[in-house]
């Protein structure tokens, strides 16, 4: 049988159901009334998954003092996570990846109905959806994205524009103004973005060198075997057992092209290190 070397796959479908699985267990300790206060901080971060099923109708339609009370809200809620997260220890894997999710969502329900009453917000909205693709591939790579320096200065400037336009639908604000805010954002989105896929591109060209080195340290140890195995049947073939009736042709022959099966998959691995070699080098 080959000693076949072990897949390492990522994918969506993965890392949802290991977040489900979180979910689940988070959800025991909910059901738990000893355990219950642990879920305090991620019922408040989960709240805002609602935000923008109150935020975007309540501006669309112009009730902006009732947008005003459902956003400040749900800002409160991403204030109380963390204090009862702190308070309680209750920190967890799951709450750190619902607490990154509603808070995109968040910022989605203040910027997409801008985006319908002002279109030149638009390459805002599309700068945020690239970082968020970005972040998202880098987690499905099993890479922690982690919040930069410079992402925190362009999420405190995106804060400002939404702030700035949300007033402008009050009382006028100078058009230079909103056009300077806008576009200051963007070029920090795009510094952002930018950031962020160096680090997560240079995470994964560590990552690929280091299963280069893996493979080929597994191929290393699959020669070594099967040259010693290939050592031994030959002696094995010179010595006075092969001539013992009661060992037969088939058998040896069997032998043999076992030794033969696992050289030819060594093989094929050394043909795969080659591939990941140009696939790197590109």
């Amino acid at each position: 049988m080959r000693n076949k070397l072990p897949k390492k796959e990522n994918t969506f479908k993965t890392q949802w159901k290991q977040f489900m699985n979180e979910g689940k267990i988070c959800f025991q300790e909910f059901k738990n009334p000893n355990t219950r206060y642990k879920q305090i901080p991620n019922m408040f971060t989960a709240s805002r998954l609602l935000a923008p099923f109150f935020i975007i109708p309540s501006v669309l339609v112009g009730n902006l003092p009732l947008t005003a009370i459902f956003v400040t809200g749900f800002a409160l809620t991403d204030a109380a996570d963390g204090y009862f997260a702190r308070k309680y220890n209750a920190t967890s894997e799951f709450g750190r990846k619902l607490d990154a999710l509603t808070d995109k969502l968040f910022a989605a329900a203040l910027l997409i109905p801008l985006t319908v009453i002002n279109p030149t917000l638009l390459p805002l909205l599309a700068m945020e959806g690239v970082i968020s693709a970005i972040n998202v591939k880098s987690q499905l790579n099993n890479n922690v994205p982690k919040t930069k320096y410079i992402g925190k200065i362009k999420t405190a400037a995106l804060s400002v524009t939404i702030g700035l336009n949300y007033i402008n639908l009050i009382a006028n604000i100078p058009s230079i103004l909103l056009a300077v805010s806008s576009t200051s954002t963007l070029i920090l989105q795009g510094c952002s973005a930018t950031k962020y896929y160096c680090i997560n591109r240079s995470k994964e060209i560590i990552k690929h060198k280091k299963e280069i080195e893996e493979t080929k340290t597994e191929i290393s140890s699959i020669e070594e075997s099967e040259q010693s195995k290939l050592v031994d049947f030959k002696q094995y073939q010179q010595s006075d057992e092969v001539k013992n009736p009661s060992l037969s042709a088939k058998e040896r022959a069997e032998e043999l092209r076992k030794i033969r099966e696992q050289l030819t998959y060594r093989d094929e691995q050394q043909e795969k290190v080659k591939e990941k070699k140009i696939s790197f080098q590109d």
